[in-house]
């Protein structure tokens, strides 16, 4: 899929956005559905256009960015992908 600059940058800007929103705010998010039954309960995704962003917000007031994926994407298939390609 062929994207135009602009958009890319329109996306861009918004998921930077919503990211740059973290700063002080270290509740902001919902849980992640496909993460509660491991009791993840530090994970939490935000919305960004048609985007989920997955952070965990680690105990040193450092927020990791996790994953990017647009809301139409297999969120559990892409996480067990990445754990099994981690291993």
């Amino acid at each position: 899929m062929n994207e135009s600059p602009a958009f890319v940058k329109k996306v861009t800007q918004e998921i930077l956005a919503e990211v740059n929103s973290l700063k002080g705010w270290k509740t902001k998010g919902t849980f992640v559905p496909e993460l509660e039954d491991l009791h993840l309960t530090a994970h939490r995704q935000l919305l960004a256009g048609q985007n989920r962003i997955i952070i965990e917000h680690a105990q040193n007031d450092t927020v990791y960015v996790h994953l990017i994926a647009h809301t139409s994407r297999n969120l559990e298939a892409l996480i067990r992908r990445r754990l099994l390609n981690a291993q």
